[in-house]
């Protein structure tokens, strides 16, 4: 008895069925070619927080989640399909847990930001003053003690990878 040729049909079944799955796990990038957007313009950002830079490090962190994902290439403005532009609007720092004396033990920081973004090529608004919000926690003390400015980077990159995903998920 010859095995060889079902060996090569489950062999080449095998090689398709896995093909189709690797093809329909190039979600992101492959869809936003379809629909012809290639690049994205993000402006500089305004701050209306008390945080001076502020506004440099959230428009840093967006910049650094869409060339780390790939999905959108950041370009300047005449280069765009997709406009980003809005402002910092809130920098919140609050206690989570409290001690026995009533001492903060544990702090979440927010940072949120109104954002804006117009399909350049259309000339058209896709969302206006949408408002999207990034976050960490800390506590002071213990094996998981952090500090402030380690939660405003996780915040940071919590926030563009939640613009990242809505901008994505608009088509």
């Amino acid at each position: 008895m010859n095995l060889k040729p079902q060996i090569n049909i489950y062999f080449l079944i095998s090689f398709l069925g896995l093909s189709l799955f690797l093809i329909a796990g190039c979600g992101y990038s492959f869809y936003a070619g379809v629909v012809g957007l290639q690049a994205i313009a993000i402006k500089n950002l305004e701050n209306k927080t008390y945080e001076h830079g502020l506004e440099t490090l959230v428009a840093e962190a967006i910049r650094d989640e869409f060339i780390f994902d790939g999905s959108l290439k950041v370009v300047k403005e005449r280069e765009a399909d997709l406009g980003l532009s809005g402002s910092v609007i809130e920098y919140i720092l609050e206690p989570l847990t409290y001690d026995e004396d009533d001492k903060a033990e544990g702090y979440r920081l927010k940072i949120r930001a109104k954002l804006t973004l117009k399909n350049l090529s259309k000339d058209e608004t896709v969302w206006k003053d949408k408002i999207i919000e990034g976050d960490a926690r800390y506590l002071l003390s213990g094996s998981l003690a952090g500090t402030e400015s380690g939660a405003r980077d996780e915040a940071l990159k919590d926030l563009a990878k939640e613009i990242l995903r809505q901008i994505i998920d608009t088509w």
